[in-house]
């Protein structure tokens, strides 16, 4: 069985929806998803296709929208980045981010 590289939970395949900014990219795309941190995996092909959706439907550039739950890190809330945005970001463990809400969003900055 699959481990998750993040929290070592069971990756099992998935359907799910992509989605940028409230335009739908694709749904039923089969992922592979950890049950226990909710992290979702694409192959570059997909994410190549995603890409390409998004271009044709104008909303290229805002960022990939992934659904994540809420988990629980002993006594706090946490939120896992998805792998895409750290490996797009290029952040690294320990690296300082600034966090602020607007609205009800909440906003995730790397310190420059």
């Amino acid at each position: 069985m699959k481990k998750c590289p993040i929290c070592e939970g069971t990756v099992k395949k998935v359907k799910t929806k992509a989605e940028i900014e409230g335009v739908t990219l694709a749904e039923g795309l089969d992922v592979e998803k950890c049950s226990k941190c909710g992290e979702e995996f694409y192959t570059l092909e997909q994410m190549s296709f995603l890409r390409k959706k998004a271009q044709e439907k104008g909303v290229w550039g805002s960022g990939l929208r992934l659904r994540r739950k809420i988990t629980r890190s002993g006594k706090r809330l946490a939120l896992y980045l998805p792998t895409d945005i750290e490996r797009n970001l290029k952040l690294k463990k320990g690296e300082a981010v600034d966090i602020w809400t607007e609205g009800r969003r909440i906003i995730i900055e790397p310190v420059s």
